[in-house]
């Protein structure tokens, strides 16, 4: 069986930030996101952000994130660059808290199936266990699971940060086939609750396009 994904994919995507949310309300208006080219929309917490990983639009961001949390913009354009390098194609932030920013990604990358076999996501839950611990990862819980979208496997996860200032970080990974390409899905958060809150929405609302 071909790996469920590289490994460099997953230390960027579950470390992108150092994290803190407010709780977002479930009852709360959404942000839609829509990307035709990668064929999906989502919905995330109200007052995200896409990010742009590139031009003029991500200059505008930083001098906006400056104004309103001075001292910020350098850990934004950190996570951005290190988001590009890394291929993700949509990188999402929320309201900032404190010294933190909230994050929201998307990786994608080709596969040679287009149909994963039957033991695929079980097999892969295994490969990614071994991979979070190995990253640092602890409180980990990876399963196969059937998502209204289809098949995945969900792996939630805690990471004990030191830098740049020590913090927690609570994260849930979502990874899925679908047309020939690996969908890797990060949400993260501040605290287990509030991780599971952004997953949630996003769980709910992943739909092909």
């Amino acid at each position: 069986m071909r790996r469920f994904g590289p490994r460099h994919h997953l230390v960027p995507l579950a470390l992108a930030a150092g994290l803190v949310l407010g709780a977002p309300s479930a009852a709360a208006a959404a942000t839609a996101v829509v990307d035709p080219q990668l064929g999906f929309s989502v919905s995330l917490p109200t007052n995200w952000h896409r990010v742009p990983l590139t031009g003029t639009d991500l200059t505008a961001l930083l001098q906006a994130v400056s104004k309103q949390y001075p001292g910020l913009a350098s850990v934004l354009n950190a996570q951005v660059t290190q988001a590009a390098k890394h291929g993700l194609k949509l990188f999402a932030v929320g309201p900032a808290s404190h010294s933190f920013i909230p994050n929201f990604n998307v990786g994608v990358q080709p596969v040679p199936t287009t149909t994963p076999g039957p033991t695929f996501y079980a097999q892969a839950a295994a490969q990614l266990k071994v991979v979070l611990a190995s990253s640092g990862a602890t409180q980990l819980h990876v399963v196969p699971v059937v998502m209204p979208f289809g098949r995945a496997v969900e792996a939630s996860y805690t990471f004990d940060l030191k830098s740049p200032t020590p913090h927690v970080v609570d994260g849930t990974q979502l990874y899925t086939v679908h047309a020939g390409r690996l969908y890797v899905i990060t949400c993260s958060a501040g605290s287990r609750p509030q991780d599971r809150a952004i997953a949630a929405l996003v769980e709910r609302t992943w739909h092909w396009r």
